[in-house]
């Protein structure tokens, strides 16, 4: 288990296992392990190249003139240099770059006047050589190695166009410098920046100051090379690292496109059947619960039932009702037809008694008046003798004492009748008739309040009789919401299926990638912090010696700089802080080569980091240099390549009138005035 992956587990947290971990950073091609790298020393020994000039003449004439150029170098300070700008000097710079790179930005007549190239590089104590011919503008030639004595030649590749010719010198250098690929991210894709970049960055013109390091317009480009050029342990897996993370980004973006792509296919299908769920969803709202109505007529079927149980039960009772009222209505007419028959005798009764017959109605004997004195005091009729009933006589009533007891009662009764009092033993006869009334009254009541509730039962029973019929329309209420709901629910799984979801594989490739991107994110964050760590130190050293270059190059109001680890430069003169890129073209180009200096400087000191001590620079005084600052300028270049025998620096300068006090004329190659260097 490597370090790197353990590093990167703790910083999960055992989010992912350690064993995961490893296994991605494998497939995402992250080195997991650090090495302080140590330089490979690259310099230029020899450059020839020849052609045929074709120049126009002031009356239209075109001439060709046959050219050669050659020259050795060594390590050190060279410069090459002309009067006057077009005339050749910054060609040389071009042509060896060329070879170098593979990959040219020689001016297009210039290119088309060359036929031939020869450039000899040594890298540590190989000699690499570069020959090619130029058909139309078309390099076409091999690249092939030798020993310092010029045997053992042994053909490294060989190119017939100028992306061959690329190829293969990445292929050599590469491998020969012991530089890895610079990972990166552009146009939505993962490439590696390889040679081109590298050998960018050994280079300074006044038409690459975009960048403080090399000449590849890439956002993060120039801090891969510093941290390459410090000797950063870490860089080259913090590169990898943050490539192969954008690269899972970009892949979760195709998966999240990919759904974008099928909801926007899918809209006006969605749209439809949307629409079609609103028709749907009112159409059903509109249709009463038929399930609901079958329960209402269940129970209206129950509740028939029990009501007719119930009106049944009322009618029973309203009949038994009905003859109590009919019985008690007979007997107050039948009381009411004795009392009139009690009334009516009592009456006759007083009024025969109340007669004073003169003789016996049957025999005409008369009634002497002793007979009627012996009535009142003997108590017997004054006609027939009989003896009277003295309680009825108390009465003012006269009846027989031998008459039937009924008779006697009746005469008695009447006689209270008529004086108002009740016979002994007896209700009077208004309270028989009240009695009688009242049991009529309340009789009639009842049978008033049971015919009424047997109405409201009846019409109750009716109602849910009704509701009962009324099942065979429940029943295609219930039809009618079926399909209502059928087709409701046809629309919400349309609406579903036209959703934007991911398929199992796209779904199990974005829980894959998730955990990619967290393993990969935290790498870089691990990888990043250790660099930062590695290069405080040395960035601070940096910058300050970046300073002191920068003022001896002409920018003396330079209060400092602060060279941070994604190559940026922080510029702080006159009182105010600004960036390496909102300085002026003359302010950027020194600090450039102040910036290139300081790390030649280092790494030779240190001897770490992967610059191989090559560095070329072209027209420095193009950009308001003066002479006191040019001459500081290729002092410092001078002095920085005598610094170690493997550094070599190539000056391309229009500044000729300094040369000769700073360059030896074995080191320097400078045309005459008007003249061409070639």
């Amino acid at each position: 288990m490597s370090e790197l992956a353990r590093a990167v587990a703790e910083k999960l947290k055992g989010a992912v296992s350690q064993q995961d971990i490893e296994i991605i950073l494998r497939e995402s091609r992250v080195t997991t392990s650090a090495t302080v790298p140590t330089p490979v020393r690259l310099r230029v020994l020899h450059v020839t190249f020849s052609g045929v000039k074709r120049l126009e003449t002031s009356d239209g004439d075109v001439t060709e003139e046959p050219f050669e150029f050659s020259w050795d170098l060594g390590p050190g300070l060279y410069v090459v240099g002309s009067h006057d700008n077009l005339h050749g000097k910054s060609s040389v710079l071009e042509i060896i770059r060329w070879a170098l790179r593979g990959r040219s930005r020689v001016q297009p007549d210039v290119r088309s006047w060359l036929r031939h190239v020869h450039v000899v590089f040594q890298v540590n104590e190989e000699h690499v050589v570069v020959d090619f011919a130029v058909y139309d503008s078309q390099p076409r030639g091999s690249v092939f190695r030798q020993d310092a004595t010029g045997s053992g030649r042994v053909e490294l590749a060989r190119f017939g166009d100028e992306g061959g010719f690329e190829q293969a010198m990445d292929s050599i250098m590469m491998t020969r410098l012991h530089l890895q690929p610079i990972a990166a991210w552009q146009e939505d894709q993962a490439v590696e920046h390889a040679w081109v970049a590298y050998a960018g960055a050994l280079s300074i013109s006044s038409k690459g100051l975009d960048q403080l390091l090399g000449d590849v317009p890439f956002g993060g480009m120039a801090s891969r090379l510093l941290s390459m050029f410090v000797g950063a342990a870490w860089a080259a897996s913090r590169a990898e690292a943050t490539t192969a993370g954008r690269a899972v980004d970009a892949a979760l973006d195709r998966l999240n496109q990919r759904a974008t792509q099928q909801e926007e296919a899918t809209a006006g299908k969605r749209a439809a059947v949307e629409a079609e769920i609103s028709r749907a969803q009112a159409a059903l709202a509109d249709v009463p619960d038929g399930g609901v109505r079958l329960a209402e007529v269940d129970a209206a079927v129950e509740r028939v039932t029990r009501l007719g149980s119930r009106v049944a039960a009322l009618r029973l009772q309203l009949d038994a009702l009905r003859d109590v009222e009919r019985g008690a209505r007979r007997e107050l007419r039948e009381e009411e037809a004795r009392k009139h028959a009690l009334l009516e005798d009592a009456l006759g009764r007083r009024f025969f008694n109340a007669l004073r017959p003169s003789a016996c109605p049957r025999c005409s004997a008369p009634v002497t008046e002793e007979r009627r004195a012996h009535e009142s005091e003997g108590h017997e009729c004054s006609v027939c003798t009989t003896e009277l009933d003295l309680e009825a006589l108390g009465q003012e009533v006269l009846v027989a004492a031998s008459a039937p007891a009924p008779e006697r009662a009746a005469a008695l009764a009447g006689a209270a009748m008529l004086n108002g009092r009740s016979a002994p033993s007896e209700e009077t006869p208004a309270e028989g008739d009240d009695a009688l009334r009242r049991v009529l009254a309340d009789t009639t009541l009842r049978v008033q309040q049971l015919e009424a509730q047997l109405q409201d039962v009846e019409r109750e029973r009716e109602e849910a009789a009704s509701r009962a019929r009324s099942g065979g329309e429940a029943g295609g209420l219930l039809e009618r919401r079926r399909t209502a709901e059928l087709a409701l629910a046809r629309a919400q799984g349309a609406l579903e299926a036209l959703q934007p979801t991911m398929s199992s594989a796209d779904e199990a490739e974005r829980v894959v990638l998730e955990q990619r991107r967290k393993v990969l994110k935290a790498t870089e964050t691990v990888t990043a912090d250790r660099v930062k760590d590695a290069q405080r130190d040395v960035l601070t050293t940096l910058s300050q010696n970046i300073t002191d270059l920068a003022r001896e190059f002409g920018i003396p109001q330079l209060s400092s700089v602060e060279l941070g680890g994604g190559a940026t430069l922080k510029v702080h003169k006159g009182g105010v802080s600004t960036s390496y890129g909102k300085c002026t073209s003359g302010e950027q180009l020194r600090l450039k080569v102040a910036t290139a200096v300081a790390l030649l400087r280092a790494g030779f000191a240190s001897q770490t980091g992967r610059h191989p001590g090559l560095l070329t620079v072209d027209s420095p005084g193009s950009e308001e240099a003066t002479k006191v600052s040019l001459d500081a300028m290729l002092q410092a270049l001078q002095q920085a390549a005598a610094e170690s025998p493997d550094m070599q620096v190539i000056v391309a300068t229009t500044r000729t009138e300094m040369l000769e006090e700073l360059v030896p004329a074995d080191r320097r190659r400078v045309a005459r005035p008007d003249e061409y260097l070639w």
